[in-house]
């Protein structure tokens, strides 16, 4: 029998042999066989368990966080860890997910049984190459030896800037570091919403890893990148496979799915409707695989192992009884590829291979038991089997498989896997100081755990091979059994031991007020009870001392903030350790106060603006000085306690980024009520959807169309980017969305539509079918449009005497909207036939017959008619009227700040706001129609250079009157109910508005 562990073999003298030939059994994937009884039910004992183990580079890799579902831990110095309480999935297998800066991120996968301890060595490497690069130009980026070429096209990379770094590494299967590194196991499958169904054997693979200059991870392309991946040196010319592969073949490709830990089969090629395989080509006598990858991770180019055989074996212990749940894995000698399975109740193991169709070229590999970091060989001792005293088996020409379900037959092997733990390790575990270390846990590479006793003891039963012994974080060391020597006696002495802080108090831990005074407690203890010095410091406040286990600390005057509390803890070998807390403080909201917060969209829900760090200005009674400025917290809020009037004029500030300018936005209320009010970030408004037009802000899906009526010439599916698709049934597109629709968890938050048009050019069309909503599940996800349904027509009154353009859209998720334009010359609005919780009603035009006495006319209006719920009986029609009110004698004098005008019938008006556009600000002021003039606020000295007259480049005055509410007051006290409300929710309360904007005449 073949032992190995840590890299090293060791041979044993002891070889049991079962039988001299071989038995065919029918296979079962469970591992059991028609000969040794039923298979065991793997249903779990425990519902929790702990894996131990080791990642290395060259050596042991420090600094490696490991993660397990939402669990994690880092390696220490020796590239040890520990992850405990793990639950057990009901998939019965572990994806391990390791992440290190500077190395590729990697999984591995633990197959998982009723133990209650696993064992794993992983092993990750640094990329091959990484380049600093302007991703906002095209670009082409190869590793040496042209073994990898990746060509970008520009801003491509979604989130990429002019500093990214593009890491490439290249893995070859056929190596031993292509082995070592190459991610997760040689599970497949076509679907992404499919278990593993597929066996791979790996021609090739790579990992793209781009990052911004924060080391973000960017992983969206907008457009797919090329891929040149060098075959590896067996398949050209004089390779062992020389051959195999040759010019013109296609091989299937592949990316690695995080989330499920398999391999996911992907298009080559996604500009054609089929799916493409990476084509192999020649360049110079070099072999090379062609492809395009739609995002960056590992990608694989494999072929899919078609013809399987079935191997049993039996594993069994030191007393030559069968072991339940051992890993046994069949790993491809002559075929990059491995599979691992558990032994049954009986200690039977079925493993599939790839068979072997040329007897006189057989497929070959070796066979293994693995417990932790220990493989228990299997000896080949018949040349029915294989090379006779070696471990390279010869697979079976018979079919035979159990992957993905049990078919043909299996082989049973003539020899079983015996797992001998005939070593001893004993110990004895002291402190720096020489006294015994009781109740503390050590573990082993095998994946066992023991607790020191009273006196310090402690001992493992061990196959003889190398085991490392370790306690995370303090000591680790590698020990040696053997046949001479099966029994070794060690003693640990631990550094001394640098002190734990567990955890600082803080009382009272919340609601704390400015200028309130709290306590602090650090917890914290050694190992060898050393006495502990403590030094404290604080980023704000005062604390009564720096020094001792307990202190207090009193909050700044200011009526918010957030502190950094920190403590390093030493002890009298100077070892030491530092701990903080965040600590928060904020004045108390009364009923009573006036405060102003900023949220963080209006339009868009699940996606954030900024909120802390805005100016408030709080003016005068004059509504011109400035009497106060309050920047917002990080809840956005900057709050002036109560004030002694109920009327105020304040001005929010904000600066936000544009296109990479900074620009700034003012917004002003004057003499408003002093109620609390909202205003909503700017840096994620509707501004924001410019880049999808001009930027290349888009990402991409696929899509296609069925149940197309005769009628329908052109698509478009709504909301995308503005492109048509010509009616085609069944046939597959891509569809650029833009980016503002993802939140920042990456997810859609936005339904589908596609519209069916009557013409080829949409803006003049009419729609005549439409689909059902859709809502992406994933970017691998193909939409499916069903077009059968048709609009629901109803009809509208144009009473303006102009034409108007109109359009419908559901209020929730406001500029997200699902679309029915309609041709302004037609009597008729069309409507999606399914149900939406509520429709506005949208009528604007460009052009007006009304003149004011300047001789300069409105730029234009727009009707919001009440909302109107679908499964409410609709009107009979639409009437649109137009606005019965004027702006006159419009004057602003720039030099003096003063703007003056008059209104007709101005008891219709609700609000009047100027909009002012600097060259990289605007300011938009609102206030009362029941005023003729307005001095402008006064703006902090900052802004002098930003908003002035020189820079001042259109102004405009808008007239506004919202159908369901009277007067300035109401509309304050609507922004005040806007409060409470959800993101993006604030227009499906505004109800309706007539409007009128009039461009401004300046007077000198």
């Amino acid at each position: 029998m073949l032992i190995q562990g840590n890299g090293i073999k060791y041979y044993l003298r002891i070889t049991l042999i079962v039988f001299s030939f071989n038995i065919m059994i029918a296979c079962d994937k469970s591992g059991s066989s028609s000969g040794g009884g039923e298979s065991e039910d793997r249903g779990q004992e425990s519902s929790s368990a702990q894996l131990i183990g080791r990642v290395s580079a060259d050596t042991g890799l420090a600094g490696v966080v490991i993660t397990i579902n939402e669990k994690s831990a880092t390696t220490d110095n020796d590239g040890f860890f520990v992850l405990a309480d793990l639950d057990i999935p009901d998939s019965s297998r572990w994806i391990v997910a390791l992440k290190k800066s500077g190395y590729v991120s990697t999984q591995a996968i633990v197959e998982l049984s009723d133990n209650d301890s696993y064992s794993i060595e992983v092993v990750m490497t640094t990329a091959d190459v990484s380049i600093l690069t302007d991703l906002t130009q095209s670009q082409t980026l190869t590793l040496n030896q042209d073994q990898l070429t990746v060509s970008l096209s520009a801003n491509s990379v979604l989130g990429g800037g002019a500093n990214a770094t593009v890491s490439l590494t290249y893995g070859d299967p056929s190596s031993s570091r292509g082995r070592a590194i190459f991610p997760g196991d040689y599970s497949a499958t076509n679907a992404i919403d499919s278990n593993a169904d597929i066996l791979l054997e790996s021609i090739g693979f790579m990992d793209i890893t781009v990052t911004d200059e924060n080391g973000t991870d960017l992983s969206h392309l907008t457009e797919p990148a090329e891929v040149t991946l060098r075959l590896p040196a067996i398949y050209q010319i004089g390779g062992v496979k020389d051959g195999d592969i040759n010019i013109g073949d296609t091989i299937e490709w592949w990316s690695y799915n995080e989330e499920q830990g398999i391999w996911l089969r992907e298009d080559a090629d996604p500009s054609t409707e089929a799916m493409d395989n990476a084509l192999i080509t020649d360049v110079g006598g070099v072999l090379f695989a062609n492809a395009k990858v739609t995002h960056f991770s590992w990608w694989n180019v494999d072929q899919p192992i078609e013809e399987h055989a079935c191997i049993t074996v039996k594993v069994i212990d030191d007393d030559e009884k069968p072991v339940a749940n051992i890993s046994v894995t069949a790993e491809g000698v002559s075929v990059s590829s491995s599979t691992t399975v558990l032994t049954n109740a009986e200690g039977f193991a079925s493993v599939t291979i790839k068979r072997t169709a040329d007897l006189g070229a057989p497929e070959t590999f070796r066979l293994y038991a693995d417990i932790g970091t220990a493989s228990f060989f299997y000896d080949v001792t018949s040349v029915l089997e294989g090379e006779v005293d070696t471990d390279i088996l010869n697979s079976p020409s018979q079919f035979g498989s159990t992957y993905p379900v049990n078919s043909g037959e299996c082989v049973l092997l003539g020899n079983s896997v015996q797992l001998l733990y005939l070593g001893t390790i004993n110990g004895v575990l002291r402190n720096s100081d020489g006294a015994v270390a009781e109740n503390i846990t050590l573990y082993n590479s095998l994946g066992d755990s023991t607790v020191t006793d009273s006196e310090g003891r402690f001992s493992f039963s061990v196959p003889f091979s190398e085991i490392s012994v370790f306690i995370p974080d303090l000591f680790s060391e590698q020990y040696s059994t053997s046949e001479e020597t099966p029994i070794i006696e060690i003693e640990i002495v631990l550094s001394n031991q640098t002190p734990v802080v567990h955890e600082i108090l803080v009382e009272p831990s919340s609601g704390i007020l400015p200028g309130q005074t709290i306590q602090l407690t650090v917890d914290a203890t050694d190992a060898e009870g050393d006495a502990l010095i403590y030094a404290w410091n604080a980023s704000e406040g005062a604390l009564s001392n720096d020094s001792g286990e307990a202190v207090s600390w009193t909050a700044p005057s200011d009526d918010s903030g957030t502190a950094d509390l920190s403590v390093t803890v030493k002890d009298t070998e100077n070892n030491e350790v530092s701990s903080s807390k965040m600590i928060s403080w904020q004045k108390v909201i009364e009923e009573s106060d006036f405060f102003v917060q900023v949220k963080p969209s209006f339009f868009l829900q699940g996606v954030s603006g900024e909120v802390e760090g805005l100016t408030v200005i709080l003016h005068g009674i004059d509504g011109e000085s400035i009497e106060k400025v309050v920047l917002t917290n990080a809840d956005g809020i900057a709050n002036f306690g109560s004030l002694d009037r109920n009327r105020v004029t304040i001005t929010i500030i904000e600066e936000y980024q544009e296109n990479e300018l900074i620009r700034y936005n003012a917004s002003s209320y004057i003499n408003m009520l002093a109620v609390p009010i909202p205003y909503w970030s700017k840096s994620n408004s509707i501004d924001g959807f410019i880049s999808c037009l001009f930027d290349g802000g888009t990402f991409d899906i696929q899509a296609k169309f069925i149940n197309i009526p005769d009628d329908v010439e052109s698509i478009y599916v709504s909301p995308t980017f503005n492109e048509s698709f010509t009616p085609i049934e069944n046939e597959v597109v891509t569809v650029s969305v833009c980016n503002y629709l993802i939140d920042l968890d990456g997810f859609v938050v936005s339904n589908f539509v596609a519209n069916g048009y009557d013409g080829e050019d949409i803006t003049t069309a009419s729609v005549v079918a439409h689909s059902q909503q859709i809502s992406i599940q994933s970017e691998e996800e193909i939409l499916v449009f069903d077009m059968s349904q048709r609009p629901v027509i109803m009809p509208y009154i144009n009473n303006t005497g102009t034409p108007l353009d109109l359009f419908v859209t559901p209020h929730d998720n406001f500029y997200e909207p699902l679309v029915v334009d309609t041709d302004s010359v037609n009597s008729e609005l069309l409507l999606y036939d399914f149900p939406q919780e509520s429709y506005a009603f949208f009528a604007s035009t460009e052009s007006s017959s009304f003149v004011d006495d300047l001789g300069v006319g409105p730029e234009g209006f727009y009707v919001l008619y009440n909302s109107l719920r679908l499964e409410d009986q609709l009107p009979v029609n639409l009437v649109i009227d137009a606005p019965e009110y004027t702006a006159d004698e419009i004057e602003i004098d720039n030099v003096a700040g003063i703007i003056s005008w008059s209104l007709s019938n101005s008891e219709s008006v609700d609000t009047i706001v100027l909009h002012q556009k600097y060259l990289n600000a605007d300011w938009d002021i609102t206030l009362s129609p029941l005023e003729t003039s307005l001095k402008l606020p006064q703006l902090p000295e900052m802004m002098s250079g930003i908003i002035n007259r020189n820079n001042l480049s259109a102004q405009e005055i808008e007239l506004s009157d919202l159908n369901n509410y009277q007067g300035y007051d109401a509309i304050i006290e609507l922004l005040n109910t806007a409060l409470d409300l959800e993101d993006g929710k604030f227009l499906s309360i505004s109800l309706g508005r007539d409007e009128v904007t009039y461009k401004a005449k300046e007077i000198d």
